[in-house]
């Protein structure tokens, strides 16, 4: 299934629409009057391996549980609503992942200061919020603004700054600059069909070829090597194995194997050169 996810401009409702092979199907969350859902982009609205629906608001993370089908989203009351009371540092939601294990990661971003502990880790076997900070992990104190599980199972974290993270064996291995990333921004993560993980950064886009390497090498590509704009966006892969890369001056179609770039713009049929989100 494919879904949208909207708030409606004349009630601020918060609005989830799925494409049935025809056209879409809308339906109201079941949430309380005025709800409004969070800012962020990419990883938001999550159906886990459950069948349970997680739905971020500017209120809280509410999970509904035991849905038979998409349309009693509008009609069952969620099973709970986690909240600062639960261990979270903010209410609203910027980023929200399911790993390989089943336990959902959150990640906030608190635009009226610093965050005390941005990342967080729902654990599915008790129910529980735990969160990470600098003095009980290696991660640093930064907004969590990308997700990725690799092919042994491992997670991936980019952060707002200072690089990104990986989470194997119950412990965090920070690479950053000095390792060989861009010193950006990390916008999207993407492990593509040959296990690849691609990092889309302010910087440019990053290339780990064996991201289950103790040391992983970065493998970066900028505008030197022919990207529309060291601002990529958003990473993805077609089924031929080409990756796409949204940019602020457009779309890029690279050959990971010639390393070839085609750019795409207003002029080829998109409707704006700043590409945001791609799926």
């Amino acid at each position: 299934n494919v879904y949208m996810v909207a708030n409606a401009i004349e009630n601020l409702e918060p609005v989830i629409a799925r494409f049935d092979g025809h056209g879409f199907v809308r339906e109201n969350p079941n949430l309380p009057p005025n709800t409004e859902f969070t800012w962020g982009w990419n990883n938001l609205i999550k159906q886990d391996r459950s069948g349970d629906w997680w739905i971020p608001t500017a209120e809280g993370l509410y999970r509904f549980s035991g849905n038979k089908s998409f349309s009693e989203l509008a009609t069952t009351k969620p099973t709970r609503v986690y909240t600062v009371k639960d261990g979270m540092d903010v209410n609203s939601v910027f980023r929200l992942f399911e790993d390989a294990r089943g336990d959902i990661w959150l990640g906030t971003l608190n635009i009226s200061g610093t965050n005390v502990h941005p990342l967080h880790r729902w654990d599915r076997n008790s129910d529980k919020i735990q969160f990470y900070t600098p003095q009980n992990s290696s991660i640093a104190q930064a907004a969590p603004t990308a997700f990725a599980n690799d092919s042994g199972g491992n997670l991936w974290i980019g952060l707002y700054d200072n690089g990104v993270a990986r989470y194997r064996d119950g412990h965090f291995t920070r690479f950053t600059e000095k390792d060989g990333l861009p010193a950006n921004f990390v916008r999207d993560m993407l492990i593509d069909s040959k296990k690849r993980l691609w990092i889309a950064t302010n910087g440019g886009v990053s290339r780990v070829d064996d991201p289950l390497a103790d040391r992983p090498q970065f493998r970066n590509y900028t505008s030197n090597d022919g990207l529309a704009s060291n601002q990529v966006t958003t990473v993805i892969e077609d089924r031929w194995g080409q990756i796409y890369l949204g940019t602020g001056r457009g779309l890029d179609r690279l050959d990971p194997d010639s390393g070839k770039i085609k750019h795409y713009t207003t002029a080829d049929g998109l409707s704006d050169n700043f590409i945001n989100v791609s799926m």
